[in-house]
C-alpha cells in the first residue's frame, strides 16, 4: 500500500524528508487529528479481499501508542453513509452520531456534527465502550451541541 492523494487533504506530512514517503493528510482544524489514503494494488486488494485481514504497523519510537482508526470511509464524512447534513435554526453544528473506537487498551470516541466535523473527543482512554460514548455524550450536551 501506498500514501495516495485525495480531495480532502489540506496537509503533506514528511514532504522533504527524503527517508520517508510523503504523506498526503487532511489533518482536523484543531490539530487533534490527521487521516491519510492508502492505495492498494490489485494484488493487496485480492488479499483483503480473500483473507478480510489488514495489518497496521505503528512507530512508536518508544513512547506510548496512540490510538489509531483503520476505516474503509473518511472520518470527515458522517459515518452514517444515509443521512443528510442537518443544522438547526441557529446554523450551530449538532450531534448526529457518536463514534466509539477500541484502540485494544481502552476506548476512545467523538461526536460526528451535522456539518461533518468530528468533536467531543475523549482526552483518556475508558475500560468500555459505553462510558466512552458517555463522556463524549456529557461534553456535547454541556458545549449545547444535543
Amino acid at each position: 500500500m501506498k500514501p495516495i492523494e485525495f480531495a480532502e487533504q489540506n496537509i503533506v506530512y514528511a514532504k522533504d524528508q527524503p527517508e520517508y514517503l510523503p504523506l498526503p493528510a487532511y489533518r482536523t482544524p484543531d490539530g487533534m487529528e490527521a487521516t491519510a489514503c492508502w492505495g492498494m494494488t490489485w494484488r493487496e486488494r485480492i488479499r483483503v479481499l480473500l483473507t478480510g485481514r489488514v495489518y497496521v504497523t505503528l512507530l512508536t519510537f518508544g513512547g506510548p501508542l496512540t490510538p489509531s482508526i483503520v476505516s474503509t470511509r473518511p472520518p470527515m464524512q458522517s459515518q452514517n453513509q444515509d443521512s443528510v447534513p442537518v443544522m438547526p435554526r441557529d446554523n450551530k453544528p449538532v450531534v448526529v452520531d457518536v463514534v466509539t473506537v477500541d484502540c485494544g487498551y481502552g476506548f476512545s470516541g467523538h461526536a460526528v456534527m451535522s456539518d461533518g466535523t468530528q468533536q467531543f473527543h475523549t482526552s483518556v482512554l475508558h475500560p468500555t465502550s459505553e462510558q466512552a460514548r458517555a463522556k463524549v455524550t456529557e461534553s456535547a450536551r454541556q458545549g449545547g451541541a444535543m
